[in-house]
C-alpha cells in the first residue's frame, strides 16, 4: 500500500512540473504572521496551487507546517492548543514537572550563576526571557518524522521549502535548503533575548527577519516559479521608541527588507495589524480571518494570472501519500554531545534511558527530558532526532552544556507593615555520576531572621532516592503594634520564638507522574520562647522563658505544582505529615511572673498528624477557583502555663499575612480549616486574588481565674478574609491587599507589598 501511495505522489510531483508553477512567500512579523494561515486557506479553497513555499521567522513556521502536510485548519487547531501556548511562553505543564529535584521555597528575587576559575569569576547570564526547552522539544516532535522522509533535503518535503535564519557573526542571511528541518525552523524564529539562539555546525543562528524578512528573491532564484504570491504582515522597523525594548532591538539588528514584489513576478497580499504586539498569539482567530479576507479580495487578480487549479481531492491524496511514509517517533539510542564530561554524559544517558536496550516513545521521552531540565543542572539541552532506516527507530541526539556550579541569590520583602526583610542565598551544586547540592541561606528582618545550611545528595538517577541534611537557626519577633502602616513599634517584643535544630531525611518519589515525594527522617533541636503573659510590661522587665529540648521522627508525603510561590492560580500543593515528639520543657519565670511561679521541668510526648491541600481549577480564561483544606490532629497535653501551651498549639495560617501574626484564636490541637479562593485573571500576571477561610477547632484553649480549660466541642470558630490586587512582575509579586481577622485584637490590616513573605520552617512545624 505504501508503495502505491508513493507512486501516486511521484506521479503528482511529476505532473506539477508541467504547466504553471506557483510559489508562496511568507514574511516574518511575530504573532501577526498567523494571518498567513488565512492566506493558505483562501488559496486552497479556490484551487490555487502552492508548489513551493519559503518563509522567515513566523513565516517559516507556517510555511514548514504546510510543507509537511498540515492543512490550514490543522494549523489553527495546533496553534490554538494549550500545548502551543506552553511552547511560546516556556511553561512546563503540571504533569511534566518533577518535584523531587525542588528545594524548599525561598524569598529569592534575583539570582546569578557563576564559576570560580584560575582566571577569576566566570559569570553566567540568562540568554533568553522565555525558557527554550518547551519549544526545542516541540519542533523536534513536529518535524522529525517529515525530516526522516525527506532525508534532510527540503526539496523532498511534500512541498519544497526554503527557510531563512540569520548569521549574526557574518551579518548575513542563512538560507536553509538542507539539514535538520526542526532545528532550522527553530533558528528562524529565535528573536534575541526572547528565544535563545540555535547553533548549527558551529554557526549561531537567530531570527531570519534581521537580514531578509521577505525572501521572495530566494524563492525566485531557487525554484523559479512562473508566479509568486507574497504574504506580508509587517514593515521595516519604525524609529525606536525609548520605552519599547523590542523596537530598539529591531532597529539595532534588522537590515531594511525589500517588500516590493515586481508586478511581472506575482502579487502581494498585505495584512496590516498594527494594534497586535509581536507575541500576542491569542489573536489567532482575528488574524486568520484578516488574512483570509485580504486574500479573497485579491482572488480575481490571482486567478487571472494562474491557469492551473488543484482540487481538494488532489491535495488530500498528496498529503496522505506523504504522511503515510512518516515513521513513528520511537527512540532507542541516546547520543549526548556538547560541553559535558564523561560523568555528565553518563548521568544524562541514565536519566533518559531506564533500560538502555529498550525503545521508548515520545511521551516517555518528554517526561525524562523535563526530568533532567528540572534538576537545574543543564543550561543548553537541545534535542534532535535522526532516523535509522535499518532499525526503524530514531536516535536521540542531545547537545548539552551544564550550568555553573555556584548560584547566588538576593531577595526578600518590602512592605508597608514593617515586615521588611533581606534574603541572601548561595548554592553549590555538581552534576557528575549523581547529583549533589549544598546551600547556605540568610534572612534578616525585624519580624523574622534566620540562617540555614542544607545539603542533598542523590543515591540513584531514577527513581531519584536522596538524602538531605539541614541545620537551621531562626527567630520570630512578635510586636503588639508591629503592623502599623509604615511605622515600626518601638516597644519590645512581647513574644520571641527562637529555634535551632538539625534534621536528616531520606526521600524517594512515589507516584512519579503525580509528583508526590515521600520523606522519612528525624529532627533534634531546641526551642526557646521568651514572652510576657501581660500587656503591662516595659523594656526594663524580664520575660518568662520556656525552653523545649526535643527529638522527633517524622514521615512526610508532599508535592507542589503551584505556578507561583505566592498568589498562585494554577496547580496543586499537598502535604501530609505524621510526627512523634519527645521533649523536656524547662520554664523560668521573669520578674513579672516570679511571684506566682517557680522554675519547673516537665516531660512531654505526643503524636501529631496533619493534612493540607490547596488546588486550583481554571473555570474560564478569566476565572480560577481555589480550595484550601487543613486537617490537624494532635495528642499534645498542656505545658506549664497557658501561654506556653498556646505557643505549642498548631496554627491555622493559610495566607501569607496570617503567618506574620500570633493569633491565639486560630490555634488548637485538633481543628479543621477550609478556604474558598476565587481569582480573576486579568492576564497571566495581573490578577484579583480573593479568599475566605473558616477555622473550626474541636476544642479551644481557654483561661480563667481557675487556670487552663477547654471550650465545649465545636463551640468556637474564627474567620479570615483577604483580597489582593497582584502583579507578578519578573522580579516578584507586587500586591495591595486587605486582610480581615474576625477574632483578633486588630481586625483589619491593609498592606502594600513587594516580594515574598516566606519564612524558614520551625523544627516542630507539622
Amino acid at each position: 500500500m505504501k508503495k502505491i501511495l508513493g507512486t501516486i505522489l511521484l506521479i503528482l510531483s511529476l505532473q506539477s512540473g508541467f504547466g504553471q508553477t506557483v510559489g508562496l512567500v511568507l514574511s516574518g512579523g511575530g504573532a501577526k504572521g498567523l494571518s498567513h494561515i488565512g492566506v493558505i486557506k483562501a488559496l486552497e479553497e479556490n484551487g490555487i496551487p502552492i508548489d513551493y513555499v519559503a518563509g522567515t521567522s513566523i513565516g517559516a513556521v507556517i510555511a514548514s507546517l504546510y510543507a509537511i502536510g498540515y492543512t490550514a485548519d490543522e494549523m489553527i487547531v495546533l496553534l490554538q492548543s494549550k500545548d502551543f501556548r506552553n511552547w511560546y511562553k516556556g511553561y512546563v505543564p503540571e504533569r511534566e514537572q518533577c518535584y523531587v529535584f525542588d528545594y524548599e521555597q525561598t524569598s529569592e528575587i534575583l539570582g546569578l550563576r557563576f564559576d570560580i576559575k584560575k582566571s577569576g569569576f566566570s559569570l553566567s547570564f540568562p540568554s533568553s526571557l522565555v525558557s527554550p526547552y518547551q519549544m526545542d522539544l516541540a519542533v523536534m516532535q513536529l518535524f522529525s518524522a517529515a525530516d526522516a522522509v525527506s532525508g534532510h533535503n527540503f526539496d523532498s518535503l511534500m512541498v519544497p521549502f526554503r527557510c531563512v535564519a540569520s548569521d549574526i557573526v557574518e551579518k548575513k542571511a542563512y538560507i536553509a535548503r538542507t539539514g535538520n528541518l526542526g532545528t532550522m525552523v527553530r533558528a528562524s524564529m529565535s528573536f534575541p533575548f526572547y528565544f535563545k539562539g540555535v547553533k548549527v555546525d558551529s554557526t549561531m543562528l537567530f531570527d531570519g527577519g534581521f537580514y531578509n524578512n521577505f525572501p521572495w528573491n530566494i524563492m525566485d532564484s531557487d525554484f523559479q516559479p512562473a508566479f509568486i504570491i507574497g504574504a506580508k504582515c509587517t514593515a521595516n522597523p519604525t524609529r525606536p521608541d525609548e520605552d519599547d525594548l523590542y523596537n530598539q532591538i529591531e532597529n539595532m539588528l534588522m537590515f531594511e527588507t525589500n517588500y516590493r514584489l515586481p508586478n511581472n513576478r506575482g502579487v502581494m497580499i498585505e495584512t496590516k495589524s498594527d494594534d497586535i504586539s509581536l507575541f500576542d498569539f491569542s489573536k489567532l482567530s482575528i488574524l486568520v480571518e484578516e488574512g483570509y479576507r485580504n486574500t479573497l479580495a485579491m482572488m480575481d487578480s490571482i486567478k487571472a494570472r494562474t491557469e492551473r487549479r488543484v482540487s481538494p481531492k488532489e491535495l488530500q491524496t498528496k498529503r496522505t501519500a506523504f504522511k503515510s511514509r512518516m515513521p513513528e517517533l520511537r527512540f532507542k539510542n541516546v547520543k549526548v554531545s556538547g560541553k559535558v564530561n564523561d560523568k555528565q554524559i553518563n548521568f544524562i544517558d541514565r536519566m533518559m534511558r531506564a533500560d538502555k536496550y529498550a525503545a521508548f516513545d515520545f511521551n516517555t521521552l518528554r517526561q525524562r527530558y523535563f526530568r533532567i531540565i528540572s534538576t537545574n543542572n543543564v543550561n543548553t539541552f537541545f534535542p534532535t532526532a535522526e532516523y535509522d532506516s535499518l532499525s526503524g527507530f530514531f536516535d536521540l541526539h542531545i547537545r548539552a552544556t551544564p550550568t555553573s556550579h555556584f548560584y547566588a541569590a538576593i531577595g526578600g520583602n518590602i512592605s508597608s507593615l514593617s515586615l521588611n526583610q533581606l534574603y541572601l542565598g548561595l548554592d553549590w551544586h555538581v552534576m557528575a555520576t549523581n547529583m549533589y547540592r549544598v546551600g547556605l541561606q540568610f534572612t534578616l528582618g525585624r519580624f523574622f531572621s534566620g540562617a540555614k545550611l542544607t545539603g542533598r545528595g542523590y543515591l540513584n538517577v531514577w527513581p531519584a532516592y536522596f538524602y538531605e541534611l539541614e541545620l537551621n537557626a531562626l527567630q520570630f519577633d512578635y510586636y503588639k503594634g508591629s503592623q502599623d502602616l509604615m511605622f515600626a513599634d518601638k516597644r519590645p517584643s512581647y513574644l520571641q520564638e527562637n529555634d535551632a535544630y538539625g534534621r536528616i531525611n531520606l526521600g524517594v518519589p512515589i507516584f512519579p507522574i503525580q509528583n508526590f515525594i515521600l520523606k522519612a527522617g528525624a529532627s533534634i533541636g531546641v526551642s526557646i520562647n521568651n514572652y510576657y503573659q501581660t500587656d503591662n510590661f516595659s523594656s526594663l522587665d524580664t520575660t518568662d522563658c520556656m525552653q523545649l529540648n526535643y527529638v522527633s521522627p517524622q514521615v512526610i508525603v508532599e508535592r507542589n505544582t503551584l505556578n507561583y510561590k505566592q498568589y498562585a492560580w494554577q496547580g496543586k500543593k499537598q502535604h501530609i505529615s505524621l510526627r512523634y515528639v519527645y521533649g523536656r520543657e524547662d520554664f523560668i519565670p521573669g520578674n513579672l511572673f516570679k511571684v506566682w511561679s517557680e522554675p519547673t521541668v516537665n516531660y512531654h510526648n505526643w503524636l501529631a498528624a496533619r493534612l493540607q491541600s490547596e488546588w486550583y481549577i481554571r473555570l474560564s480564561p478569566w476565572v480560577s477557583v481555589g480550595m484550601h483544606i487543613d486537617l490537624m490532629l494532635s495528642t499534645k497535653s498542656e505545658f506549664g502555663n497557658h501561654f506556653s501551651t498556646m505557643l505549642m498549639l498548631p496554627a491555622f495560617t493559610p495566607t501569607p499575612h496570617s503567618q506574620t501574626l500570633f493569633l491565639q484564636d486560630y490555634r488548637a490541637n485538633i481543628f479543621v480549616g477550609f478556604g474558598f479562593i476565587p481569582i480573576v485573571t486579568i492576564t497571566d500576571k495581573l490578577l484579583l486574588h480573593f479568599g475566605g477561610y473558616l477555622f473550626q477547632p474541636y476544642e479551644s484553649l481557654m483561661l480563667d481565674t481557675d487556670g487552663i480549660y477547654y471550650s465545649q466541642p465545636w463551640a468556637n470558630r474564627a474567620y479570615i478574609a483577604t483580597g489582593a490586587f497582584v502583579w507578578h512582575t519578573p522580579l516578584g509579586p507586587l500586591s495591595v491587599s486587605a486582610n480581615y481577622y474576625s477574632n483578633a485584637t486588630n481586625n483589619w490590616y491593609i498592606q502594600l507589598n513587594f516580594g515574598y513573605l516566606l519564612f524558614n520552617k520551625k523544627g516542630l512545624d507539622y
